[in-house]
């Protein structure tokens, strides 16, 4: 079997954990999450780096800040990328990165103002900021780019970990967009062939591909197998019950414990 001394599990909120609550409503997510199981397994420290709502430009980020602190130790990282429309910021007034999702605040008041509070705690106009996102999904968003310049950043990273001989392991949370390269990297597949098609999760107000391989898209089919009218009003609102695959709009222990029994079978090869 593998010895690790870390196992490093980076992305958003599918990663972390979220919305695993016990009776009281207390978060447990910690206790269930797919990277704590698989450092009970393999006797590791568990680092779990994930922060909701993060895109990959973050998570990528993040991998190569908790390298630098760990590189001396035999490491795993575990990588589950997340939406492509989730863009990165750095604010000088602040002094701190945030994400926001590329189409998700229009039209929506509420989005704005948290956007206002990011950027300038209490004091700005929302107006402004309304026009400024405008302005950059008009003129400086491109899906297309945003994909090429993820598939370059991961081929960077699997080389940068592979001269290292570090382990790695990637798959898709909640969007798909690294078909061209998973040949060329330590990718994990749910080889999904159901031919349906779903929201995004990532507020796109776009239709993911018919074989979309996530793990949001492989638990609704799981999910649908128990309840076959499982639509996405329900998943959003659904209650944390632990013999079924979503909770809050989340993986469950369930998910998570089922997501874990298959990268173990995935590291052992590695």
């Amino acid at each position: 079997m593998k010895k690790y001394d870390n196992i490093i599990s980076t992305g958003c909120s599918f990663v972390l954990g979220a919305n695993i609550q016990d009776s009281n409503d207390n978060w447990v997510g910690e206790k269930y999450r797919f990277s704590k199981l698989l450092s009970d397994y393999y006797s590791a420290k568990e680092y779990n780096d994930s922060v909701p709502g993060s895109g990959n430009e973050r998570i990528l980020n993040t991998i190569f800040n908790t390298y630098q602190e760990l590189k001396s130790q035999k490491n795993l990282f575990i990588i589950g990328l997340s939406g492509i429309t989730r863009e990165l910021f750095f604010t000088n007034n602040r002094e701190e990165y945030f994400d926001i999702h590329a189409h998700d605040l229009l039209d929506e008041e509420v989005r704005f103002k948290k956007l206002g509070t990011k950027l300038f705690g209490s004091d700005y106009d929302i107006e402004w900021i309304k026009k400024w996102r405008y302005l950059n999904l008009k003129y400086f968003y491109n899906y297309n780019e945003a994909r090429t310049i993820l598939q370059r950043n991961i081929l960077f990273l699997d080389g940068f970990f592979k001269s290292r001989n570090i382990d790695y392991i990637l798959f898709n949370s909640i969007s798909d967009d690294i078909d061209e390269i998973k040949k060329d990297i330590n990718y994990f597949s749910f080889n999904i062939k159901d031919g349906k098609s779903y929201p995004k999760t990532d507020h796109t107000k776009t239709n993911s591909s018919k074989e979309d391989d996530t793990w949001y898209h492989y638990l609704r089919l799981r999910q649908e197998e128990i309840n076959p009218d499982f639509n996405n009003k329900v998943y959003r609102s659904s209650k944390p019950e632990y013999g079924e695959w979503f909770c809050g709009g989340h993986p469950s222990p369930n998910a998570n414990k089922d997501l874990a029994d298959k990268l173990i079978k995935k590291i052992n090869v590695l």
